[in-house]
């Protein structure tokens, strides 16, 4: 097994959780017209004039893509920020990543992240092996490791495309297996505008049901064919979908692309 194989099979179990650093790692350095950056007094300016500058910041496709297969309830930011920055960056991690506000951890200094990881760890009770580290800046990482900590650079997250789809991460197998029947509705509701697939058993939606969705689309186009509970969701039983229910974890969502990329099409039950 590979490297990168062996640390997302471990950053992707349910007892570990995953804190990452915001800028250059949630958000790319793209501040300036043509640089990574814009000077401290620009910056400064910009603050003070009370402008939301990560309003306009472009999320990490893969990093989201990793953070809905793994779940928000294990995953945590800490990030160095200012007092007048500090609702920008809090707001940005909230809607372009869902990660809960009070998972949202900023502090004043880079030296201040290891402190915050021994009370997470103190607090949630879990070994330091358990709690893992994204960062781009290497010295913090370094001084996370020697605490024991798992760390892990933003360059591994390169390889989480190809180890998604190599696999199928629930049953460590090459396809995902699904019937003919479902690979068809499955296009069908991507013909529909529907771009996810996923699982839930929260709230009313008791018992487990798979999810399709996609937030620009209205809930009437399916109407027709599945029992429909909620605008811009479609809530469907376990059956005609009974392949997916092996695969799917309940809480997140697959790209529906995803699965017919990487699919093996089985012979109907």
């Amino acid at each position: 097994m590979k490297v990168h194989e062996i640390l997302f099979n471990h950053l992707l179990k349910k007892e570990v959780i995953v804190v990452f650093d915001v800028d250059g790692v949630l958000a790319p350095y793209e501040f300036g017209d043509k640089k990574h950056c814009l000077s401290d007094d620009k910056w400064d300016e910009m603050l003070e004039k009370g402008i939301d500058v990560y309003s306009n910041v472009t999320p990490i496709k893969v990093l989201q893509k990793f953070i809905k297969r793994k779940g928000t309830e294990n995953v945590y930011v800490c990030s160095v920020s200012s007092i007048k920055e500090y609702d920008s960056k809090v707001a940005f991690c909230m809607k372009k990543y869902s990660i809960p506000e009070d998972h949202i951890i900023l502090v004043k200094y880079k030296t201040d992240k290891v402190s915050f990881l021994d009370a997470l760890s103190k607090a949630m009770k879990l070994p330091h092996n358990e709690i893992a580290l994204v960062e781009d800046t290497v010295e913090t990482l370094d001084q996370a490791a020697k605490s024991g900590y798992c760390t892990v650079h933003i360059s591994s997250f390169f390889n989480f495309e190809a180890f998604f789809r190599g696999r199928n991460m629930e049953t460590q197998e090459s396809k995902f297996k699904i019937t003919k029947f479902e690979r068809d509705l499955l296009v069908q509701l991507q013909n529909g505008g529907y771009k996810y697939i996923g699982k839930d058993h929260s709230g009313e939606f008791e018992p487990l049901r798979l999810v399709a969705c996609d937030r620009k689309m209205p809930y009437h186009n399916l109407a027709e064919l599945f029992t429909t509970y909620k605008m811009n969701s479609c809530y469907i039983e376990d059956e005609p979908f009974r392949s997916m229910f092996s695969f799917i974890w309940c809480g997140n969502q697959f790209e529906i692309q995803d699965i017919l990329n990487n699919c093996e099409v089985v012979e109907d039950d």
